[in-house]
């Protein structure tokens, strides 16, 4: 389900007077201060892409990349299911949402990711959004109908088909069977001091191989 937890979890508002630590609680003083924190962080490898350096914990300290990263893959897994069963849903920008789709997305990061309550509404999920949507590659839309098909549709057993499944059942049985006989004779054989001819071993690799293929299930890749 696209969005599960925005739909289950409830949202959490903070007061602004419990956290005093953070510098950005509104846009307003993150647009304040924007190009002073890029200064003082300009060259520094370890800190955030500009665009989202207004991310912070509790303590206003900047939250570490491998953090934003997993909102990033969040937003990815989430947005990758919606591209493959709602297509014309997905918008080239994130600006062309509607509002019910960028609301859904603001709860469902924020049900996850508590760093994203502490700010006066959803603009720095917003932020987060508009910055990760920009680098987002899509799935090919070729893969996203083959997976829509195989994740939702599914069809009923009809009676030839279980009438085939039966038949191909005994085949099988029988054909086990006989491998066993077979087998077990040949191995009497060989205990026996009987020397078992070569067109023998080859039937019963041959029957051998027929077994195990009629018994491989066949795989299918996962939509997601």
């Amino acid at each position: 389900m696209v969005f599960q937890s925005a739909y289950t979890q409830p949202d959490v508002v903070l007061d602004e007077k419990d956290y005093p630590n953070i510098r950005f609680w509104t846009s307003n003083k993150w647009k304040e201060l924007q190009r002073q924190v890029y200064e003082e962080n300009k060259g520094n490898p370890q800190v955030l892409a500009r665009r989202v350096m207004f991310l912070e914990d509790e303590h206003g300290t900047m939250l570490p990349k491998y953090r934003v990263a997993a909102m990033h893959a969040h937003l990815k897994r989430t947005f990758d299911l919606l591209c493959t069963s709602l297509p014309d849903v997905i918008k080239e920008s994130w600006e062309k949402y509607d509002n019910e789709i960028q609301n859904l997305a603001y709860k469902e990061l924020r049900a996850h990711f508590s760093e994203l309550w502490l700010c006066d509404g959803n603009w720095k999920a917003r932020g987060l959004a508009i910055e990760w949507h920009t680098n987002w590659e899509k799935p090919a839309m070729g893969n996203a109908i083959k997976a829509e098909k195989v994740d939702t549709k599914i069809e009923p057993i009809s009676t030839s088909s279980a009438s085939t499944s039966a038949s191909s059942s005994a085949s099988i049985s029988a054909s086990v069977a006989s491998t066993s006989t077979s087998s077990s004779s040949s191995t009497s054989s060989v205990s026996n001091g009987t020397k078992r001819p070569l067109s023998d071993d080859t039937a019963l690799q041959k029957r051998t191989k027929v077994s195990d293929d009629m018994f491989m299930i066949p795989q299918f890749r996962s939509p997601l």
